[in-house]
């Protein structure tokens, strides 16, 4: 049987009907495969990762980005996966840092993924977690906010 249009499933937000015709594992490699090949009847996987409505589903999410991270053979892989995705899904929310920091435990190539994550937008609270939880100091864009990965509370109170 012939898949129907899976750009047209993705475009039109069908996440459901998409998901009928091909499988979670499909949708990881195809993902991949995009990114390191990029050929244009492979978009349609970026393009599901960049739709609200794939983001609705958290268990799915979750499900995926697992997917992806056992598809990383090389550095590239690993840091289109922790900017691409893993920035996405880090947000303060409690479950989500909960799990990462599960994930990150328990997996060399989850914390792996993390490295590369961009993730300095979340309250320090959560930028410390996700970054003990990655293992490796994570980028931020300004420098002089060293102290939110030392605990201290920032920005610094001023003394007289």
């Amino acid at each position: 049987m012939a898949h129907p249009d899976l750009d047209a499933l993705v475009e039109d937000e069908r996440i459901d009907e998409l998901v009928q015709v091909v499988t979670a594992q499909e949708i990881a490699e195809t993902w991949m495969r995009y990114q390191r090949q990029e050929q244009e009847a492979d978009w349609w996987a970026v393009s599901l990762w960049m739709s609200d409505t794939w983001w609705m589903d958290e268990a799915r999410v979750r499900d995926g980005i697992l997917r992806l991270v056992d598809l990383a053979v090389s550095e590239e892989d690993y840091s289109i996966i922790s900017a691409a995705v893993l920035e996405v899904f880090a947000t303060d929310d409690e479950s989500r840092l909960h799990w990462i920091e599960r994930q990150a435990a328990s997996s060399e190539d989850f914390r792996q993924a993390m490295r590369d994550m961009w993730v300095w937008r979340l309250p320090d609270r959560a930028f410390r977690r996700v970054e003990r939880a990655a293992g490796v100091e994570l980028a931020d864009p300004a420098p002089d906010r060293r102290a939110r990965r030392l605990g201290e509370d920032w920005p610094p109170t001023p003394t007289a």
